[in-house]
């Protein structure tokens, strides 16, 4: 028998009624029925039960959270699909109690797992074609990388240069209650100490830092923007990075934050705004003149690429049971489509990092090595590639590849 991987003593005596079990049974329908993201879902969850305290909403969500993430686990438990069966076996395996039932219902002791014959995608607790591909991609590696992100994410923060430095937030954050800790190795991040809402602090409403894992802030600090350049986010997204560069750039220059999504831009300007950033510029990509007409135009360029989101399994346990295979293969081809295509923005001499959120080397050192076979690719010479593994840091998995394209004349 294997044991119990759950660490009991967070919910060890733990005692929910029914409203509570029927809204986990309707958040987790919205998720795997619905295809609704976890956190989209468990909003609407507390829009309708405003009367919930935040430490309720703080116990459903990561209950969610982790049933999601424990999914396959589960099923192979209660030996049922998802509905209340596997919810009262996350209970049982919890040391948890549904109030209407006797106490003595209850385990006292950890239980073992029902199964003796687990498979290995059920005791990582995700489908078995990814499991099958990440063990062909990583070998070994693989369950370890997938064993590291089946737990919870800390809270992290990147401190926002422009108007503080790392020390001074750090006090700041503790005379507003909430208590950090410095990380060694990254310049600018503070880990949470305890669950605590960081939006509502004074702080967070003059900017004083942005909401931000570790791994990801090393994207930014690894394209070495310099004060004055031209610097192009061609995947912004919510602007995360974008707002970084603008720090490390010390507001001069240009950061020109594009992405074919423009609904994700529309916030970016306000995150600026707050931020004291001046120097970011939103572009919506139309087509292909868009980025033709930057050619040649970037001192730096960032291809935070789309990617199947394997390395931020922790904050998203729900990607796993979303992705399919198709997915995968759709993900890769527009990967390397924006390697080629966006690449020509970046001027001779120019240093452009490609970083993705997948721990595959299929998304990752596989597209750094067939474009540097292409026609394009000839005109770049790799500066270096970096692994972020979350088994080794203890926090997101993170790919960075640099280049710098070569004064062809």
């Amino acid at each position: 028998m294997k044991k119990n991987p759950f660490p009991i003593n967070k919910y060890l005596n733990l005692s929910f009624g029914d409203e509570f079990l029927e809204s986990l049974e309707g958040a987790l329908f919205m998720v795997f029925q619905r295809k609704t993201h976890a956190d989209k879902a468990i909003g609407k969850v507390f829009a309708v039960h405003k009367n919930w305290g935040e430490g309720l909403k703080g116990w459903f969500a990561d209950i969610t959270y982790d049933i999601i993430r424990w999914r396959a686990l589960l099923v192979a438990h209660s030996g049922r699909p998802i509905n209340r069966k596997i919810i009262e076996a996350f209970f049982e395996l919890n040391g948890m109690r549904i109030k209407s039932e006797p106490l003595e219902s209850v385990e006292k002791e950890t239980p073992e797992l029902k199964s003796a014959e687990l498979k290995r995608s059920d005791y990582l607790s995700i489908p078995e074609w990814l499991d099958e591909l990440g063990y062909l991609e990583l070998g070994e590696d693989w369950a370890k990388e997938i064993d590291a992100m089946n737990t919870q994410a800390a809270m992290a923060l990147r401190c926002n240069t422009l108007k503080t430095d790392i020390k001074t937030l750090k006090k700041r954050l503790l005379e507003e209650g909430i208590t950090t800790t410095l990380i060694d190795g990254y310049k600018t991040a503070l880990l949470v100490d305890q669950k605590q809402n960081i939006f509502k602090t004074k702080s967070f409403q003059q900017g004083l830092f942005e909401v931000q894992d570790p791994s990801s802030q090393k994207v930014a600090e690894y394209l070495d923007p310099k004060p004055g350049m031209r610097v192009i986010d061609a995947c912004a997204g919510m602007g995360g990075k974008s707002l970084h560069l603008a720090c490390l750039m010390k507001n001069k220059g240009k950061v020109l934050s594009m992405d074919n999504a423009e609904w994700k831009l529309a916030g970016i300007k306000k995150r600026a705004k707050r931020a004291g950033s001046n120097i970011i510029e939103t572009r919506f990509i139309q087509g292909t003149k868009t980025i033709k007409r930057l050619n040649k135009s970037a001192d730096r360029l960032l291809l935070d690429v789309p990617c199947s989101g394997l390395g931020v399994l922790r904050r998203n346990p729900d990607i796993k049971w979303s992705l399919q295979p198709e997915d995968l293969d759709e993900i890769k081809k527009n990967q390397a489509y924006i390697l080629n295509f966006y690449s020509q923005m970046l001027k001779p001499g120019g240093i452009m990092t490609y970083a993705s959120c997948s721990i595959l080397p299929s998304e990752n050192e596989n597209q750094v090595n067939a474009f540097l076979e292409s026609d394009r690719g000839r005109e770049f010479k790799l500066i270096e590639c970096v692994n972020f593994r979350p088994s080794k840091t203890g926090f997101d998995g993170f790919f960075i590849a640099c280049f710098k394209k070569k004064n062809i004349i």
